[in-house]
């Protein structure tokens, strides 16, 4: 909880360009066509390529991938104004790292390098899913985050006050939490890696390794891990799964899944 994946991505991109990846930036892949060459298809124009990885992760499902094994569901993080030293003595560990409790709907959190304090999580009101499982963000209403601002206050007697930024992105989430990373498709050049259910940085630098050693043909290294060539439990279609999902949130306080 301590790294900020955005900044991480950005840094890989330097040693990318050197090994000779090419990163093409805005150009969102619209569709995916499967065959010995695979084609994507975006608004500028179709790259192919002889096999392509799935690490959309919850996004997977509108390009037509496992859409009955993952869940999009979007997590609402806040964080205050920077903090002053002796507003932080006060927190005592949390100064001087992340945090997280034990609960079923995790609260986590960490200091920022700027001093701000992050924080994530708590109840099912720092979640949302959505009808159709889009996975574009909603709108950072202040109105959606009064239940994860409730648990800032709760952990943090007086800084829901401080809380000056808000915003949300989708996860992808699995029945029983955990992901895949395998290969498939007619011609066995589809990739896949998903369904971190909210530990995506710590599994995705691993994916990598697994993906690249499957592409090469070396499977063994992988074999009986719970997570090769994993097929993931049936997830209810629409309109059941958001039916289901809100009355057993409602019920419960908890997140669905098969344990």
């Amino acid at each position: 909880g301590g790294v900020n994946p955005a900044a991480l991505v950005r840094g890989l991109r330097e040693p990318l360009a050197a090994l000779g990846v090419a990163v093409l930036e805005q150009t969102p892949v619209l569709r995916v066509r499967q065959g010995r060459t695979v084609e994507l298809e975006t608004a500028q124009g179709r790259v192919r390529a002889s096999a392509v990885v799935l690490a959309t992760n919850a996004w997977t499902p509108s390009l037509g991938f496992f859409r009955n094994q993952v869940l999009p569901l979007h997590s609402r993080v806040v964080a205050t104004t920077p903090l002053a030293a002796e507003q932080w003595s006060r927190f005592g560990h949390v100064a001087r790292g992340g945090f997280a409790d034990d609960l079923d709907r995790i609260a986590y959190g960490c200091r920022t390098p700027g001093g701000r304090l992050l924080f994530g999580g708590g109840s099912n009101s720092a979640y949302e899913y959505r009808p159709g499982g889009s996975p574009l963000a909603p709108e950072p209403k202040a109105s959606r985050f009064a239940g994860i601002e409730a648990g800032v206050e709760r952990y943090f007697p007086g800084m829901a006050s401080r809380i000056a930024m808000r915003w949300s992105g989708p996860l992808a989430i699995t029945f029983d939490r955990v992901c895949s990373m395998g290969v498939g498709g007619a011609h066995g050049n589809v990739y896949h890696a998903l369904g971190y259910s909210g530990h995506g940085l710590a599994l995705g630098a691993l994916a990598g390794q697994v993906l690249a050693d499957l592409h090469r043909g070396n499977h063994d290294d992988w074999r009986g891990l719970p997570f090769y060539q994993r097929r993931m439990p049936w997830i209810p279609p629409e309109p059941f799964r958001w039916v289901g999902y809100k009355a057993f949130t409602l019920l419960t306080g908890r997140s669905p899944r098969r344990h």
